[in-house]
């Protein structure tokens, strides 16, 4: 993540501003399954729950958690020679795929997703009030969450109102990629 203030990137003496994925997850409760352990060696990062490797975990979770018996014929099990029932990983396009057709816990899993978004984002509205906040990366193609995640956080933003709009980056889900590309001449 980055912040932009007048035009320009918002830095600080850690070089870390706007690195709001490994802070926990805000407002945790029994909805959300449990914290998943984060490559920085913490758990519960918001970045284990709302990047693609999160969203299949946790679809994966979801998975396992429901009705076996139900769904023991479906492709994304695997059973092995001890006869346990294993939750094979299915990636996060297939969930948004399996969503929009109506297939559960797809559905669950996205409206989760939906549900923790928007606490993270209420979360730098709360800190920052920003003019607008831009997604970008993989996940940012879901057209979806530009109406879903709206609809959601103001159960978190302090105020009566929120008009901070949520886009998608103008040049796709590699932006960043790109943005920080043009900051490379910049670093010393």
């Amino acid at each position: 993540g980055g912040f932009v203030v007048r035009g320009g990137l918002l830095s600080g003496p850690n070089a870390i501003s706007g690195e709001w994925g490994h802070n926990p997850l805000p407002w945790c409760g029994s909805n959300d399954l449990p914290a998943l352990p984060c490559y920085c060696g913490k758990s519960g990062c918001i970045e284990t729950y709302l990047s693609g490797p999160g969203l299949s975990a946790h679809y994966q979770q979801l998975l396992m958690h429901g009705d076996r018996h139900h769904l023991a014929h479906s492709d994304q099990f695997d059973t092995v020679s001890d006869g346990q029932l294993y939750a094979r990983g299915v990636p996060a396009y297939e969930i948004v795929k399996l969503a929009q057709q109506g297939a559960e816990p797809a559905l669950e899993a996205m409206e989760r997703y939906y549900e923790q978004l928007a606490k993270a984002l209420a979360s730098v509205i709360n800190i920052l009030d920003p003019d607008i906040i831009v997604l970008g990366g993989g996940l940012s193609n879901i057209a979806s969450l530009y109406q879903e995640v709206p609809l959601r956080w103001g159960r978190y933003v302090f105020s009566d109102q929120v008009s901070t709009p949520l886009r998608p980056a103008r040049y796709g889900d590699s932006s960043g990629v790109r943005g920080a590309a043009w900051l490379w001449p910049l670093i010393p």
